[in-house]
C-alpha cells in the first residue's frame, strides 16, 4: 500500500538476546500488515559493509579502538544510502543493529571518549530510526546463546571477536545501551525484556511498532 509511510526500526541489544530472529519476524510482521519491508543489518548490509565486517568480526585481527570505531562509523556511511533509498521507494527498513551499537561496544565498553563519535554522527546519520527497540537480558545467559550460535555456524574459528570478551565488558555495553533509550535526541527508544519465549518477544516488539503507526497515523 503506497500511501503508508515507510518506517525506519532498528533492533539492536547485546549478542545473544535474539536480535536476528526478531529482525526477522518484525520484518514479516509488517509485509503482513500491507507494508513493503525489507531486513538489512549493520555491519554488513551493503556490499562494502560485507568486506569491513569481515575485518570486525575476526577474532584474529587486532584492531586499534579507534579504528575500529571508524570503521563501524564508515559502514553506517555506506548503509545511509541503502536506508534512504529504501526509505525514499517506500520500502519500510528493519535494521539488525545500528548507532545504539557503537555507543554501547565503542563508548561504553572500549571506554572511548565521546567527542569522536558526536563529531561524526553530524556527517553520518542524516535520519533517525521511526523506533529503536533494545533487547535487553541477562548478560551470562546471553553471552551462552551466542557462544552456541557461533559454534552451531562453525565460526569459532574466524569470528566472535567481541563475544571472547570478558563479563565486565558487556555489563558497561549493557549499561551503553540502557544510557541509549534515555537519549531523546536519538528518536523514540524501547527496553523490551528478551528473556520470554520467542513469540511473546515477538508480541512485545510488535506492540511497540503498533503505537508508533498509530502515531503516524495521527499526525
Amino acid at each position: 500500500m503506497a500511501d503508508l509511510k515507510p518506517l525506519f526500526i532498528v533492533i539492536d541489544g547485546i549478542d545473544g538476546t535474539g536480535k536476528t530472529t526478531q529482525v526477522r519476524f518484525l520484518t514479516e510482521w509488517l509485509q503482513k500488515t500491507g507494508r513493503e519491508a525489507e531486513s538489512t543489518q549493520e555491519p554488513g548490509g551493503t556490499a562494502a559493509g560485507a568486506v569491513i565486517r569481515s575485518i570486525l568480526v575476526n577474532k584474529n585481527m587486532t584492531l586499534d579502538p579507534n579504528a575500529e570505531l571508524l570503521l563501524f562509523c564508515a559502514d553506517r556511511v555506506d548503509h545511509m544510502q541503502k536506508i534512504n533509498s529504501k526509505l525514499n521507494s517506500g520500502i519500510s527498513v528493519v535494521s539488525d543493529r545500528f548507532l545504539p551499537s557503537t555507543w554501547a561496544y565503542q563508548i561504553f565498553g572500549r571506554k572511548l571518549q565521546p567527542g569522536l563519535l558526536e563529531a561524526v554522527i553530524l556527517h553520518t546519520v542524516h535520519i533517525f530510526p521511526d523506533l529503536t527497540i533494545i533487547l535487553d537480558m541477562d548478560i551470562d545467559t546471553a553471552l551462552a546463546r551466542a557462544g552456541e550460535r557461533l559454534a552451531k555456524d562453525e565460526k569459532t574459528i574466524t569470528e566472535g571477536r567481541f563475544e571472547s570478551e570478558k563479563r565486565d565488558f558487556f555489563s558497561d555495553v549493557q549499561k551503553g545501551f540502557r544510557w541509549y533509550v534515555t537519549q531523546e535526541r536519538f528518536g523514540k527508544s524501547v527496553i523490551i525484556d528478551a528473556s520470554g519465549k520467542t513469540d511473546e518477544v515477538a508480541g512485545k516488539i510488535q506492540k511497540a511498532c503498533s503505537e508508533v503507526i498509530c502515531k503516524h497515523h495521527m499526525d
